[in-house]
């Protein structure tokens, strides 16, 4: 009815899919590093950020927090650790607009600065999300909590950011639970290190290898995974998808539907 209707909104869009495919190919053209997921433009700010930082250079860059977390950016992360380091990597909650007030009060950013350098004593400050002007104010006053590159690279495989608050004590939690074994069977590296101030250096056993290992596959959306609920009576929707649509209304779904 739409199309019908609307024929200038169906050529509207078409031809904005088609600018999007055709932009698409040429960032991975020139970005072939940016890894899985969407195409999104930050991924290829932050690989041409990083290409212009000469040695010993620094370049300043605000980017989403999900450059610090997700599997999309994970090259870039490890590629600025092998060649360099994170000076400081801060998140900052928009709650109310404080940080961009044209930004959803939901959105958390990062500011970054980012150091190419061989450095072999490379250190990595982090921390937040802060969600108001002074909290982090507070903050930048002091002394940031500051770990190894080394160190923060055996925290994960992919290099990715934990959400840690600005205090030292969450850090020695956060260690101490990383000394216990892993549900997948894979041994963590120990640490024998002292903590002086903020600063810690750790030293770190092998690992072993890992036997399993439990990853989101993707998110549930509420219309194109509806055949994976079980309703409020009990049935599955699935075996309602032929006859009369599902209820709106959902209370669980089958997790081994989704893993599989």
């Amino acid at each position: 009815k739409l199309r019908r209707s609307r024929p200038d909104l169906e050529a509207s869009y078409e031809a904005a899919e088609h600018q999007a495919e055709r932009t698409r190919g040429v960032l991975r053209a020139t970005f072939p590093e940016m890894g899985a997921g969407h195409t999104d433009l930050y991924k290829a700010f932050a690989w041409r950020n990083w290409r212009l930082v000469r040695h010993d250079g620094t370049a300043g860059i605000v980017l989403p927090r999900s450059a610090l977390q997700t599997k999309g950016s994970e090259q870039w992360r490890k590629t600025v650790l092998a060649e360099g380091t994170f000076n400081s990597a801060v998140t900052l909650s928009n709650a109310g607009g404080w940080v961009f007030d044209d930004v959803h009060g939901q959105f958390v950013v990062a500011l970054l600065a980012l150091r190419r350098t061989d450095d072999s004593e490379r250190s990595l400050a982090y921390s937040g999300p802060f969600r108001d002007r002074a909290s982090f104010a507070k903050y930048c006053a002091g002394t940031p909590m500051s770990v190894t590159a080394e160190e923060f690279s055996a925290w994960s495989d992919d290099a990715s950011f934990p959400q840690l608050p600005a205090d030292a004590r969450a850090l020695d939690v956060f260690r101490k639970l990383r000394m216990h074994p892993r549900l997948d069977g894979r041994s963590v590296g120990r640490t024998d290190g002292r903590t002086d101030g903020r600063t810690t250096r750790q030293s770190h056993q092998s690992h072993q290898s890992r036997r399993w290992r439990a990853i989101p596959v993707a998110e549930l959306h509420a219309t194109a995974d509806k055949r994976r609920f079980i309703l409020d009576a009990g049935e599955s929707a699935r075996s309602r998808a032929t006859s009369t649509p599902p209820p709106t209304s959902t209370s669980s779904f089958s997790t081994r539907d989704i893993l599989r």
